[in-house]
């Protein structure tokens, strides 16, 4: 790489990050919703899903992968400003340039892994916090509790919440694309003696978590 770069002229180099940079920059507003949509089809949709949803984290972390380009190109240009021979070494530009590629990728990775399923076996959840998807089967749901982001009467769902035997929790962001499911989350739930909460709100479910969990 080295050797290429010695026959490029850094002024051209200089102008490849900052075009690129802008690239970057105006495609974080759209391109991780694209990127993260057709990666996570390929690995791991299924028709046997009921269905497939990605958190909002999902499309943050790839957004912040994408960032990651202009931000170690702004830094490399004010340290240009400072030391401006020292980094204008073929060495150092490119190991910027391996930096710029390279620094994004675990933001993707962690955002297509990002992800959770409702199927006919039961709930499951791929945090970008953990290494392994939880899984409850339905016959190991004990409590079912959804959550209302406001008072009774007036509120909208919030979130989903699934406690197995062990005690252990799955929170799904509720979204209105698998609204059609609620009744047939609980039926499951209850054909195998699990119980269903009536709808707490945000602070009775801090509660009861505080309690129970």
């Amino acid at each position: 790489m080295n050797q290429w770069l010695g026959k490029v002229d850094i002024d051209d180099i200089h102008k490849f990050m900052i075009i690129t940079s802008i690239i970057f920059l105006v495609s974080a507003l759209f391109f991780p919703f694209v990127f993260i949509f057709i990666v996570q089809d390929i690995l791991f949709h299924s028709r046997d899903h009921w269905y497939f949803g990605t958190p909002v984290t999902a499309y943050l972390l790839a957004g912040a992968g994408m960032l990651t380009f202009p931000a170690v190109a702004i830094i490399y240009s004010l340290f240009r400003m400072i030391r401006s021979r020292m980094v204008q070494k073929s060495g150092i530009i490119s190991l910027v340039l391996l930096v710029m590629i390279g620094a994004g990728i675990p933001f993707y990775i962690l955002g297509v892994n990002s992800y959770f399923i409702f199927d006919d076996q039961g709930v499951h959840k791929n945090e970008a916090t953990t290494t392994q998807i939880t899984s409850f089967k339905w016959e190991e749901v004990q409590y079912f509790i959804p959550e209302i982001d406001g008072e009774a009467g007036t509120a909208s769902y919030a979130a989903f919440h699934f406690v197995n035997q062990e005690e252990k929790l799955i929170s799904i962001p509720y979204s209105t694309d698998f609204s059609h499911l609620r009744s047939l989350i609980i039926e499951e739930i209850e054909n195998y003696g699990g119980e269903v909460h009536e709808r707490m709100t945000t602070e009775e479910w801090n509660n009861w978590k505080e309690t129970r969990l």
